[in-house]
């Protein structure tokens, strides 16, 4: 049985950060904090990607088929560049367009469509056939609002026409276990987001219609159980999922770092709203978010690429050692040929030079 590093297994996904991800004076708004924790999680070994993309889109792709991310940067005819979420090929055969949602969006099926046609475009390699890539959309943050999406029509005139669909996938909808089972435990720092939710019913914006004298929608012991459950039900995942195998141990302590993130940005955003202070949101390096034990990942893939490139020499050499030993056996097997040779010489002389000295005899006699 496979058990966790005991410093990530008594990890606390909600301990304060402010340490060790130093807060600089630009601000990000929620959805790109959200936005680039998704494209973080979609970076991890690439057998939790395989499971993930198996379980959304219904695959079977092998776990060891090879992950690239194509080029997500496309440029437009008017030369506007366009940036999309997540692009991944699994197995060198299909690529699959994701893109993370906090809250409906009536136009976003356009712009998946829009994407899937630039990265069409510039990834053919053959001039009249234009590959789209199968999309997704993911909405993290929703519950029960999400409906099936009205398809974009497309109008191809006297051609005929074509509904253009995508699927969407409401994180929130389905339990720990649905999503475990589906093989999507690398989304599970997003069960934060019932935090977020908790929040949202116990402290509501001043906006919203409620009486003024309104009681708290939990007490405080009910919130802290509540917020217990989430917790628990994040380590429990990460854990189980690490001992089936689903994730390594670098995946489950990228995925505690990652809840650890997005848990103390819900907490410090919605305690500064409530106490009318200007929400100067934790911002993260561009396109992505740099973890404690980045740098030691990042030494370790070194080291691990030197050991490879030496292992790759060694192979070479111990092929040509093996071509080189046959050889010697040839050259051992050709010399015991001639050491027979010679001795049947040897013997063969040593007859002769009997012969002539009993002929010389002879000849001294007469």
């Amino acid at each position: 049985m496979k058990h966790l590093n005991p410093h990530i297994q008594k990890a606390n996904p909600f301990h304060s950060t402010k340490e060790v991800f130093p807060i600089k004076s630009n601000s990000y708004t929620a959805w790109q904090i959200y936005d680039t924790i998704f494209k973080r999680v979609l970076t991890l070994s690439s057998p939790a990607v395989i499971r993930f993309i198996n379980g959304l889109f219904s695959r079977d792709f092998p776990l060891d088929s090879p992950v690239s991310y194509p080029n997500k940067e496309l440029i437009r005819p008017d030369l506007k560049r366009r940036s999309l979420d997540i692009l991944v090929t699994i197995a060198e055969q299909e690529t699959f367009h994701l893109e993370a949602q906090m809250t409906k969006s009536q136009m976003i099926v356009l712009r998946v469509f829009e994407y899937g046609f630039l990265h069409a475009m510039a990834s053919r390699d053959d001039p009249y056939t234009l590959r789209f890539p199968e999309a997704a959309v993911i909405y993290l943050n929703r519950k029960n609002d999400i409906r099936k999406e009205k398809p974009l029509h497309i109008s191809f005139g006297s051609q005929g026409s074509f509904d253009y669909q995508v699927k969407n996938f409401v994180y929130l909808k389905h339990t720990v276990n649905e999503l475990d089972q589906m093989g999507m435990s690398i989304l599970i720092p997003f069960q934060a987001l019932r935090l977020r939710r908790l929040l949202e019913h116990q402290y509501p914006s001043p906006t919203a219609k409620r009486p003024v004298n309104a009681s708290p929608a939990f007490s405080s012991e009910e919130f802290s159980r509540l917020q217990d459950e989430i917790r628990h039900d994040i380590i429990e995942s990460i854990d189980n999922n690490f001992r089936a195998g689903n994730l390594t141990e670098d995946d489950a302590g990228q995925l505690l770092d990652l809840t650890s993130l997005l848990y103390e940005h819900i907490q410090n955003h919605f305690y500064d709203k409530q106490e009318g202070d200007v929400i100067d949101l934790k911002p993260f390096f561009p396109g992505t978010i740099e973890l404690p034990n980045d740098k030691y990942r990042l030494q370790i893939a070194e080291l691990k690429e030197e050991i490879s490139k030496y292992a790759d020499e060694n192979a070479r050499f111990a092929d040509e050692n093996a071509k080189f030993a046959d050889e010697i056996i040839r050259y051992a097997a050709e010399n015991a040929k001639f050491a027979d040779e010679n001795a049947r010489f040897a013997d063969e002389n040593a007859q002769l030079k009997a012969r002539i000295a009993e002929l010389e005899s002879k000849q001294n006699f007469h």
